[in-house]
């Protein structure tokens, strides 16, 4: 009997077997050589526009560092200074100290970065930031830790108020060889302006 012929019978349980196993054989090994050869991640910004590419429209939001002096950035900070400078003109005391704020990532974890602000706020030892920058999770926090207390409960709506499908999304489960990640952000993409909104246009 040929192997087509033992693979195709019901009353053989252990060709069957058999050919189950080099399927599953088979599987495994187009998975892992699928996974060897996964897709490449596109640009964010294209090479060609990065120094064009700007934030919601604003213009002195995004700085590109490289090898040479990042003069747009210095002016931006000289012509800060000055519109400090002029605001405090007058008064007696100096410039005030300037206080800065890094926010780390995190995923869900940014819940505590954020409880830790208004726990901060509660107490009334937090400080006016003169800057404050975040990373992933964190760049939700920054803006609210900016602005300060008076934006702490939309700051907690922004993590107590979402579950996981206001994040991502799931994809099928040939996403494991076609895309980059099983699951697609784009619920995220969508509630950002939404939480920006809060913030920005205050």
């Amino acid at each position: 009997m040929s192997k087509q012929a033992e693979c195709g019978s019901s009353e053989n349980g252990r060709a069957v077997s058999d050919c189950l196993g080099a399927a599953l054989g088979l599987a495994m090994i187009f998975v892992a050589l699928a996974g060897c050869a996964s897709p490449a991640r596109v640009a964010a910004v294209p090479a060609v526009q990065t120094a064009q590419a700007t934030i919601y429209g604003i213009p002195n939001a995004r700085f590109v560092l490289g090898e040479n002096r990042p003069v747009a950035l210095i002016a931006e900070f000289r012509r800060a200074y000055e519109r400090e400078l002029a605001y405090y003109r007058g008064r007696p005391a100096a410039l005030p100290a300037a206080n800065y704020l890094a926010v780390s990532g995190g995923g869900d974890n940014g819940a505590f970065g954020a409880g830790l602000l208004v726990g901060w706020s509660e107490r009334g030892t937090r400080p006016n930031f003169k800057a404050v920058t975040g990373i992933s999770t964190g760049a939700l926090t920054a803006p609210f830790a900016f602005l300060g207390p008076e934006y702490d409960q939309a700051l907690t709506d922004t993590f107590t108020n979402v579950d996981a499908k206001d994040v991502f999304e799931k994809r099928s489960a040939l996403a494991v060889l076609t895309e980059d990640a099983v699951a697609d952000t784009k619920p995220l993409l969508k509630r950002v302006p939404v939480i920006l909104k809060h913030s920005l246009h205050a």
